[in-house]
């Protein structure tokens, strides 16, 4: 009974609380340092808050050959060390949710996330595809921690059919190197279904018949190949491995650099919008708890 009047409570934050963190310029923002600098353990009662800016290059999609720079704030929230919103635990992107359970060693939770919605001319590799809508996801996240170490399992699926499903395993290893320095690794694994595979990196036969016709009227935009039909099946999307570093002068504030390499695998590269199938992304910003 706990946990149903829990979860009921829940869903109604979600219906005031999304709109406020959909309205935040930091939804399409993750702290990358997040998931290595919390300890875990009991929090305090009552509202904290974590705020920062942080800015970031990458792929403008996965497998792209085109770079995107963004720059925003952040802010995260939780209250009495159990319901939070700020960056998702089961999404890139903005989400909030609860700890089911919490504690030095594991934190299991249950969560909402929101992905950016995908629009054509974001990239090359795009044209003839149209813009894709936002997508919301919900799923649960487990972190295992021993010492420096620590696993973690992710699994979310979109609220519309047409998103899939996907998992993500994750290795993380930090520690301090002085004082006030910290330094980290990460490397993970990320799998999805065949409908996940096909929202990311598929091509249906309409979209197919839009890009011939680009490059049928010379449009520059496209290469040879890639107006072709293209259904990818389930499997592993992608490998992605990372470094980190940063400077905290005292409990509450942290600057931060990261940088974080990905490789496309199996159906995922092979897809006609992937020009490049590895890739790097790096950034820098800071946090402020209080």
């Amino acid at each position: 009974m706990h946990y149903s009047l829990d979860v009921v409570l829940l869903m109604n934050v979600c219906k005031i609380t999304l709109l406020v963190v959909l309205a935040c310029a930091m939804v399409q923002a993750q702290d990358p340092i997040s998931n290595f600098s919390d300890e875990g353990g009991h929090s305090k009662p009552g509202w904290s808050f974590k705020a920062g800016a942080i800015a970031m290059t990458g792929p403008a999609i996965p497998g792209s050959d085109t770079e995107r720079n963004i720059a925003m704030p952040m802010l995260s929230a939780e209250y009495d060390g159990r319901y939070f919103f700020g960056s998702s635990r089961v999404s890139v992107g903005a989400g909030l949710g609860m700890h089911l359970l919490k504690s030095r060693s594991f934190t299991w939770d249950l969560g909402l996330g929101y992905s950016e919605r995908r629009v054509e001319d974001r990239a090359d590799e795009l044209a003839g595809m149209g813009d894709r809508t936002a997508a919301i996801w919900v799923g649960t996240a487990m972190k295992y921690r021993l010492g420096p170490l620590s696993a973690g399992l992710t699994l979310a699926t979109g609220m519309r059919s047409e998103v899939g499903s996907r998992s993500t395993l994750e290795l993380a290893y930090r520690t301090r190197i002085a004082e006030h320095w910290f330094a980290g690794m990460t490397a993970s694994a990320v799998f999805g279904d065949a409908k996940n595979l096909s929202y990311d990196f598929g091509v249906s036969e309409e979209q197919s018949a839009r890009r011939q016709g680009l490059l049928a009227s010379g449009d520059s935009r496209l290469k040879t190949g890639e107006g072709a039909s293209y259904t990818p099946g389930a499997g592993l999307r992608e490998l992605q491995a990372g470094i980190f570093a940063g400077f905290s002068p005292d409990r509450s504030l942290r600057y931060f650099l990261m940088l974080r390499g990905t490789k496309l695998q199996g159906d995922a590269a092979s897809s006609p919008l992937v020009r490049k199938p590895e890739t790097l992304s790096a950034g820098f910003g800071f946090t402020y708890q209080f």
